[in-house]
């Protein structure tokens, strides 16, 4: 019974996980290193105490 449980709660992860990926990517940010001949557009983070921490996000721009 909680293998089963085990099984189902990993898959279900890996999909919501994918998601948040895919919409990310879709925003324009870019969830790893940029493409070749890219370079990173850095932005400031959207949410204020890591904004406050010098934290950014990184769009590609060619």
């Amino acid at each position: 019974m909680k293998q089963g449980v085990a099984e189902w709660y990993v898959l279900e992860m890996l999909e919501k996980s994918w998601g948040g990926f895919e919409i990310h990517t879709e925003q324009g940010f870019n969830v790893g290193r940029p493409p070749y001949g890219y370079t990173a557009q850095k932005v400031p983070h959207p949410v204020a105490g890591r904004r406050e921490q010098g934290r950014d996000q990184a769009c590609p721009r060619s």
